[in-house]
């Protein structure tokens, strides 16, 4: 077994996964012998043949096994778990939505959202098996190859025609040297896709130990730096050249700006836990040895206490997946024509767990009467639905959800077995 090129979350290359438009069913989709290149790959090998020549990479042949190579990863994927769309992967944020805003909503989110909160599960899995010692070396390049396609090879490749040459060139060789140690160490692709199958069996029946969480998180306090990684005008740049893949609304890219311009950094680790036949997921802005810390940025001040209620209900979540007993809350307001006074506030006070777990059990209600035919109620606030991307269709989505999802026998919450 050869060594292999890019480790994670210590090593040489940090991963952390960003929520992904692409639908899991969408990733096994790829033809299994491309005729040609398809987009977005295309477009990463029009510039990355711009960029002249890269220690004798055959660009043509690497983009092809990379398009190859993400199908396998997505079928590995949906072996072990065939459908990604059914509401069993429920995300903090939109539990959130749903008990303090409005229930249509938030369950809207939860079903769209689904596919990338069922990425994370898979990404903090494998994580608390990493940290937990419990990976042979093999399994942990594994891992880390798995990371790698879901999570910079994904954004990556279509961000690859804004990075600048440099950068450009040491993803491309990092994706050659990946390519390199799957030949050398599983000579096929089929042998390969067989040894990535097992693997992802083997993430989804791990069963973590009560330490889990707290291994996760001192390794990578003992890794973490706040003053490693991209610029900030870096990161601004990036998230706003991946902001329509990841399917942001201005309000969403906005709000990351602000956090990338504005919030403190603390380590992050993904959160877990099964609760009701599903599985909560969630990740705290930052996570501290007494405290979990969430950061806001509202767009006015008249915005600010619906943020700081959001965060406080979110860190009680937090706490309930993973005890803290304080909740750090920074809300920015995001308009620079207001004193610094009055736009910084910091928000310290005990957690809520049990607040927490109420809230979760109020959204798994509304899901399973969902799943019996009842659509949830409007929100007694109707000045919400004004600002709403789904004002005015909420009901007839919803509608045609239920109807996809009684029309799909292909799995039960019976057959799942965490």
């Amino acid at each position: 077994m050869v060594s292999a090129p890019y480790t994670s979350n210590g090593g040489n290359v940090y991963i952390e996964m960003t929520p992904l438009s692409i639908g899991v069913k969408n990733m096994g989709e790829v033809d299994n012998k491309p005729k040609k290149i398809g987009s977005p790959f295309k477009r990463a090998l029009d510039y990355a043949r711009s960029l002249g020549k890269i220690d004798g990479i055959d660009l043509q042949d690497l983009f092809k096994w990379l398009e190859i190579t993400q199908r396998h990863v997505g079928e590995a994927i949906n072996k072990v778990f065939p459908s990604a769309f059914s509401l069993c992967f429920l995300g903090v944020a939109d539990i959130v939505s749903a008990v303090n805003y409005c229930p249509r909503e938030g369950l809207i989110s939860l079903i769209l959202g689904e596919a990338g909160y069922y990425l994370k599960w898979i990404e903090g899995k494998r994580n608390t098996l990493r940290f937990c010692d419990d990976l042979s070396e093999e399994e942990k390049a594994l891992g880390d190859f798995l990371l790698f396609t879901l999570h910079d090879l994904t954004t990556n490749i279509i961000y690859l025609r804004y990075m600048d040459k440099k950068e450009a060139k040491k993803f491309l060789k990092q994706m050659a040297e990946w390519k390199r140690w799957i030949e050398a160490n599983y000579g096929s692709d089929t042998e390969s896709g067989n040894r990535l199958d097992q693997f992802m069996k083997k993430i989804f029946e791990y069963q973590e130990p009560a330490e889990a969480f707290e291994a996760c998180l001192k390794e990578k306090e003992r890794n973490f730096s706040p003053e490693s990684g991209p610029s900030i005008e870096e990161e601004i740049r990036k998230t706003i050249a991946l902001a329509s893949l990841i399917g942001d609304t201005e309000a969403e890219l906005r709000g990351r700006i602000a956090e990338i311009k504005y919030a403190e950094k603390y380590p992050k680790i993904i959160l877990y836990r099964l609760m009701g036949g599903r599985v909560i997921v969630g990740i705290p802005d930052g996570l501290a040895s007494e405290f979990i810390y969430e950061h806001k940025s509202p767009k006015d001040k008249g915005n600010a206490k619906y943020a700081l209620e959001r965060a406080r209900l979110q860190t009680d979540i937090y706490s309930f997946l993973f005890y803290r007993p304080k909740k750090r809350i920074q809300i920015s307001i995001d308009d620079s024509s207001i004193p610094d006074s009055e736009r910084f506030l910091v928000v310290e006070e005990d957690t809520n767990p049990e607040r927490g777990r109420k809230a979760i059990l109020k959204v798994l209600d509304m899901i399973n009467q969902f799943e019996h035919g009842i659509i949830p109620p409007e929100p007694p606030n109707k000045n919400r639905c004004k600002s709403c991307e789904y004002k005015g269709r909420c009901y007839s989505f919803l509608s045609e959800a239920m109807e996809r999802r009684l029309n799909n026998s292909s799995r039960s919450q019976e057959t799942l077995s965490f």
